[in-house]
């Protein structure tokens, strides 16, 4: 081999490295782009016809139907809070001879001051106190070639959008525990009485705003499922009326996004108006490359490395002064000896392990590690599965499915769908009944036994009745 040669050799190592840090960051902008595509492309699937009002997110235990519905809710406030928006400019251009300045204003006072939601309390006022606009408006029609609108009507349309945009929060969920990265605030309140119309109009206490989605995290713990159907239809409360007028309500403005383990086990009154079901197939995190995580990693490695080479070096001169010490307190106590207190001293310094205590690396591991979050919140996910537009498809099979079935991809910034809501949100069960048992104590079981368990006399002859008696209970049905 030359000398030429083996330099070149040489220099492949240092090529290698060059390229690495000039198409690095490229790599990651090309990246970032196509999941930024994804996620455009999902937004434009989601405000299309073919999403429909009312959605279920189904799939087994873990798949991600809450984290998905999360990011569903996200991209839902950006389309509604765009559909407020376009609805204003619509109607300032149709009613192109009134003046808005004062609309606006009495709408952000009466929102603002007054705390007052309720744009027909605002359109009465209207109407009542400004002649020059009740004279423009009132018995006229908006005629675009198809069916014609009252100026009354889109002066109502007006204010709600304006007043979803005072608001800008578009969502809601059960006890306000949803963050909406969209907006960057909490959801308004909500339980699932709240779609009872029959009740509320009895109370006099409907809430439930245009330009909002409401998000309803595991469906069979409302009480509402399959087995219960006889109970649902005897209440007749009225939420199957307003999951079948879902669209006349809201004006196409009001979504509503539902988790559930198994379609099947939603009561039939409201499983059959379902306008979308979405069974989830895979989720796959996105994180991308970057320069910036590589070296963190490298820094990470390298630190817990010397980590546990130092610290294990210090335990173990620490275990060995420490039973040095073990032994001189022995001797004193056997010959009945005053412990010297600088004795004890080292006793309790040397039984505190180098590995538990503060420390320097700790702290800029914690550092590091805290940098990889948020360059892992900084990602994006992806959920695939089979978006069902007619719900009745979702037990067929392929070739009998009846209306469109898509085979979707929606992609998510990570942060939508593990930043907005508390995945574990029902552990608060688990919380509550370790909080009211009254069995605070382990009794009969020697953690430390190597004894293999058995089963005594009396514990074998309750389970075999128990297993027998629900055998009969299930024989009799």
């Amino acid at each position: 081999m030359s000398n030429v040669q083996i330099l070149l050799v040489a220099l492949i190592p240092i090529y290698a490295l060059t390229y690495f840090f000039i198409f690095s960051p490229v790599v990651t902008y090309f990246q970032r782009y196509g999941y930024a595509k994804g996620v455009l492309n999902t937004k434009n699937f989601v405000a299309s016809p073919y999403f429909g009002l009312i959605t279920y997110v189904c799939g087994n235990i873990g798949c991600g139907k809450t984290t998905c519905s999360s990011g569903l809710v996200n991209i839902l406030a950006d389309i509604k809070k765009e559909q407020a928006l376009k609805k204003i400019d619509d109607i300032r251009i149709i009613f192109n001879n009134v003046d808005f300045n004062e609309i606006d204003s009495l709408i952000s006072v009466a929102f603002k001051e007054l705390k007052i939601n309720n744009s027909n309390l605002l359109l009465n006022y209207l109407l009542e106190n400004h002649k020059d606009l009740r004279d423009k408006l009132l018995n006229k029609y908006y005629d675009a070639g198809l069916y014609p609108v009252s100026y009354i009507s889109l002066l109502r349309d007006y204010i709600d959008a304006y007043l979803a945009v005072l608001r800008n929060n578009y969502c809601y969920f059960w006890n306000r525990k949803f963050y909406c990265y969209s907006t960057k605030n909490w959801a308004m309140p909500y339980n699932p009485d709240m779609i009872d119309i029959k009740n509320r109009s009895l109370e006099k206490d409907y809430s439930i705003l245009r330009y909002t989605t409401i998000f309803e995290d595991e469906k069979a713990l409302t009480g509402k499922v399959s087995t219960e159907a006889f109970a649902v239809a005897r209440e007749d409360g009225g939420a199957d009326v307003f999951y079948r007028l879902i669209r006349h309500f809201g004006k196409g403005t009001i979504h509503t996004i539902i988790t559930a383990q198994d379609f099947t086990r939603i009561v039939k009154q409201e499983r059959e108006l379902a306008t979308g079901v979405f069974y989830i197939e895979k989720r796959e995190e996105h994180l991308g490359y970057s320069l910036k995580s590589v070296f963190i990693d490298f820094a990470i490695d390298f630190l817990e490395r010397y980590q546990i080479f130092y610290l294990g070096i210090l335990n173990s001169i620490g275990q060995a002064r420490l039973s040095s010490i073990n032994k001189k307190i022995e001797s004193l106590k056997n010959y009945d000896l005053v412990i010297p207190d600088k004795l004890n001293a080292n006793f309790e310094k040397y039984s505190r392990l180098s590995s538990l205590k503060e420390s320097k690396i700790k702290k800029i591991l914690s550092v590091l590690n805290n940098a990889k979050n948020k360059i892992f919140a900084d990602g994006f996910i992806s959920y695939k599965g089979k978006y069902f537009t007619n719900p009745d498809d979702v037990e067929r099979s392929e070739s009998d499915y009846s209306s469109n079935v898509f085979k979707e991809k929606f992609i998510f910034p990570l942060c939508f769908c593990y930043g907005s809501s508390d995945t574990y949100n029902f552990s608060i069960l688990h919380d509550y009944l370790v909080n009211e048992s009254e069995s605070h104590l382990y009794d009969d079981i020697d953690f430390d036994s190597q004894k293999v368990p058995d089963i005594d006399d009396k514990n074998f002859e309750m389970f075999i009745s128990s297993v027998l008696d629900k055998n009969k209970t299930k024989l009799k049905r």
